[in-house]
């Protein structure tokens, strides 16, 4: 032990052993302990209570071909609300994408078929995502 190092010898020779990752998350450890909180949660801080929140608004968008990701999606969004977030849930056959910029966080849970195609009700959103403006449209970005 030194005044640099108050650490005991073998300690010191432990911690040398360590990754990055073991030392980081020791350190975090450590500092919990030196400021007397136990176990993984704490009471928030003075400065965490007072930090203002923003209502964040979140669309769960599912597209399933059997269900599997629909029973994903709704696992999902029931586990935002009961955080506190306000969440919504919708299946992608009957969401209009033309919403789409007015959506705040959007978290889309789908699956696939085949060799990697979309399932049959994402094909609106698939569809209206990819296609191409016809060039001769008054609203195409392309010159006529």
């Amino acid at each position: 032990m030194s005044q640099a190092n108050p650490l005991p010898a073998e300690l010191s020779a432990q911690l040398s052993a360590l990754s990055p990752t073991q030392l980081a998350w020791l350190s975090g450890y450590c500092w919990a302990q030196s400021q007397g909180v136990s176990g993984a949660a704490a009471e928030p801080t003075i400065l965490q209570a007072a930090a203002p929140t923003v209502s964040r608004r979140v669309l769960v968008l599912s597209a399933s071909q059997t269900g599997n990701a629909r029973s994903v999606a709704e696992s999902l969004h029931a586990k935002l609300q009961a955080a506190g977030v306000e969440a919504r849930l919708s299946n992608a056959g009957d969401f209009k994408s033309k919403t789409l910029p007015d959506e705040d966080i959007v978290l889309l849970v789908t699956s696939t078929q085949g060799e990697g195609e979309p399932p049959e009700e994402a094909c609106p959103c698939t569809n209206s995502s990819t296609a191409k403006r016809n060039p001769t449209s008054a609203n195409s970005p392309l010159p006529s």
